[in-house]
C-alpha cells in the first residue's frame, strides 16, 4: 500500500467497533419507502393524480400493511374520505411540503387564530433541540438558557424561546 506524503493510505479503514460486529451487519439498509409512513407519499400522488399506489411501478412496491396504514392516518386527518378519495381539506394539505401530521395541525391552527405559536411548535418539532448544550460549554449554556426556563409544558417553552 503506497501513500503520497502526509496521506492516508486509501485502502485504510478504523471502525470503533468489532470486525465480527461488522461482518455481522446487513450490507444494506432497507429502503426508505420500506420504512417510512407513506401518508404524505399518497396525498402527493393523489394530488398529481397518478396511479393508485397499489399499482404505482416502485422498484421496490411497499407492503400492503404499510399502505393501508397511510389511507388511515390520512382518512383519519380528513384529507381523504372513505372512498380514499381526496376532500378539499387534503387537497390543501397537499400543497404544504410538510408530514401530513404537522401540516394538518397547521391547518387548524390558521382556522382557530393560533397560527403563529404552532407555526413555532412545528419548526420546533423538525430541528435539533436548541437547548443542547456543547460539553466544553455546559455553564454558559446553563446560564443563556436560563432565560427560557418555564414550568409550562414543553410547546409553550418553545413559544417562549422563539417569540
Amino acid at each position: 500500500m503506497r501513500t503520497v506524503a502526509g496521506a492516508w493510505p486509501t485502502a485504510c479503514a478504523f471502525r470503533l467497533y468489532e470486525e465480527d460486529d461488522y461482518n455481522l451487519r446487513v450490507r444494506f439498509t432497507d429502503p426508505e419507502i420500506l420504512r417510512s409512513s407513506l401518508a404524505a407519499v399518497i396525498l402527493r400522488m393523489k394530488s398529481l393524480h397518478l396511479t393508485a399506489i397499489e399499482t404505482f411501478p416502485f422498484l421496490e412496491p411497499p407492503p400492503g400493511r404499510a399502505i393501508a396504514d397511510g389511507y388511515q392516518l390520512l382518512n383519519e386527518l380528513g384529507t381523504v374520505d372513505d372512498d380514499n378519495t381526496l376532500t378539499p381539506l387534503g387537497r390543501e394539505l397537499a400543497c404544504l411540503p410538510l408530514d401530513p401530521r404537522v401540516g394538518r395541525v397547521i391547518l387548524a391552527a390558521r382556522d382557530h387564530q393560533s397560527l403563529r405559536e404552532v407555526l413555532i411548535i412545528a419548526s420546533a418539532l423538525s430541528v435539533q433541540d436548541p437547548r443542547d448544550r456543547p460539553i466544553e460549554a455546559q455553564a454558559q449554556a446553563d446560564l443563556a438558557h436560563k432565560k427560557f426556563a418555564d414550568e409550562r409544558p414543553e410547546f409553550l417553552r418553545w413559544t417562549k424561546i422563539w417569540a
